[in-house]
């Protein structure tokens, strides 16, 4: 699959505020994110091709 556009904010681990992820043409930056959001309200948009929703899934599953 093709993934052209990666965005979202969330939380890694070890921090303690939340971070905006953005991904474009093989380059990507993370930013902080002033927004006191609970880890329930984190997101991630993928926009691409031939896009595979259970592989997606599994690989953010096998991050933990």
């Amino acid at each position: 699959y093709d993934i052209f556009r990666i965005k979202g904010i969330m939380k890694f681990d070890g921090d303690d505020k939340f971070s905006v992820f953005q991904y474009v043409s093989g380059r990507y930056e993370v930013s902080s994110h002033n927004d006191e959001r609970e880890p329930d309200n984190s997101f991630i948009v993928l926009i691409g091709k031939d896009i595979k929703k259970e592989k997606i899934e599994e690989y953010f599953k096998n991050l933990d």
